[in-house]
Parts: structure tokens; C-alpha cells; sequence
């Protein structure tokens, strides 16, 4: 489980957590040499992190993702297992509030939710265009 202060790899600490899904969590994390923040992401859960075709499906989704060049989509630097065999995936940390929290403060306009919908369809068509399917859409 990872904790606040934690030091992945050689390069990256832990900071804070920021949001969690499906497949795992995700935690703000200093970048020790490149003086940046980062987001870095892990498995689900303890037994899924000790089931090798989970890692494997971790694994790949970290290398389709960095294959995924787009201003719509979060940039993947790298992705490792911590000392104890937790995988996890370093990517680029986005400012800005998820569509949930948008959506709780009030309804999109026409005219944000045309602007939205185009970018998540620029960000799919270069996904669909290197051979990466997201299933969860």
C-alpha cells in the first residue's frame, strides 16, 4: 500500500494521493533529479499485484499508453515494480479537475461539452491510430 513520503525506485517520493480507479490508485510524486511533480499510478490491490496476468494487463497498458502521443492525453515517462513487486506507472501530472468534479459543480454548456467531446475523440482516433483500444469507454 503506498504512503506518503514513500521513495519509489531511486527517483520518485510520494506526496500525496490523488484519485483512485478501477485499476489502482494514483499519488502525486516528486521527481528527485528533474525537480517536477509526477503522477504515478499502481494495481489495484494486494492480490492483484501478486497475480502475474494482472501485472502483465499493468504492464501492457503502461507500454500502449507511452505509444499514445496527444495534447489529450497523459504523457507515460516510465513504469517499474517497487521493492516489495507493486507495479506502477509514472506519467505526466495534469492540472486541472476531473469530469466528475465539473459535472458536481454544474451541467456542461452546449458549447463545453461540444470542446470536451472533441478532445476525447482526438485522443481516442490517436489511440485507434497506433493500435490501442481503451475498453472501458
Amino acid at each position: 500500500m503506498p504512503r506518503a513520503g514513500q521513495i519509489i525506485g531511486t527517483q520518485l517520493r510520494l506526496v500525496a494521493p490523488l484519485d483512485g480507479g478501477a485499476m489502482g490508485s494514483v499519488w502525486i510524486a516528486d521527481h528527485r533529479t528533474l525537480k517536477t511533480q509526477v503522477a504515478v499510478k499502481f494495481v489495484g490491490d494486494r492480490l492483484e499485484a501478486e497475480d502475474p496476468a494482472a501485472i502483465q494487463r499493468f504492464r501492457h497498458e503502461a507500454a500502449a499508453s507511452a505509444r499514445i502521443k496527444s495534447p489529450h492525453v497523459a504523457q507515460v515517462f516510465d513504469h517499474d515494480t517497487t521493492e516489495d513487486g507493486a507495479p506502477y506507472i509514472v506519467m505526466e501530472l495534469l492540472e486541472g479537475e476531473t469530469l466528475r468534479k465539473r459535472l458536481d459543480r454544474s451541467r456542461l454548456s452546449v458549447h463545453e461539452a461540444v470542446i470536451l467531446v472533441t478532445h476525447v475523440s482526438r485522443a481516442l482516433a490517436r489511440a485507434h491510430a497506433v493500435g490501442v483500444i481503451h475498453r472501458d469507454i
